[in-house]
């Protein structure tokens, strides 16, 4: 498994929320905790992660109280979206994950694509890879 498919954030429940064709209810899986990720302080973030986080608090078009967790990658955030994102319809990270490209294209770094966005485990290695990669240009 690549290391951005590993889950950032894990949920013990008791029991899995079936529907009634005995599949994974999603809709009805317990959302308490998800939100609210231990991160390291505010104070402690680097300009480009305070921007990623910015970023993707704007296309997963999270509450402005949600916390993120920088050690967390994009993919785990998409998981962590509320049953009322999108009207209930369903997610497609993908998509989401372009839009997030786009804007890191447009507000930090240019020559971002898909295979440096999923490359790296986590916003603050993201944040490192694109710190690196733009001193290497200059």
């Amino acid at each position: 498994m690549r290391t951005f498919q590993v889950p950032a954030v894990w949920f013990i429940v008791s029991e899995w929320p079936l529907d009634d064709y005995g599949r994974l209810d999603r809709v009805r899986l317990p959302r308490d905790g998800g939100w609210r990720v231990l991160r390291p302080s505010v104070d402690e973030l680097s300009p480009i992660e305070h921007e990623l986080l910015a970023i993707f608090a704007h296309t997963l078009e999270w509450p402005n109280d949600v916390e993120f967790d920088v050690l967390a990658p994009f993919t785990s955030l998409v998981e962590q979206l509320p049953s009322s994102f999108n009207n209930g319809q369903p997610i497609d990270p993908g998509l989401l994950s372009i839009q997030a490209i786009c804007l890191i294209r447009e507000r930090i770094y240019s020559d971002i694509d898909a295979e440096m966005f999923f490359g790296h485990s986590s916003v603050r290695e993201l944040a490192q890879a694109i710190t690196v990669a733009t001193h290497v240009q200059q």
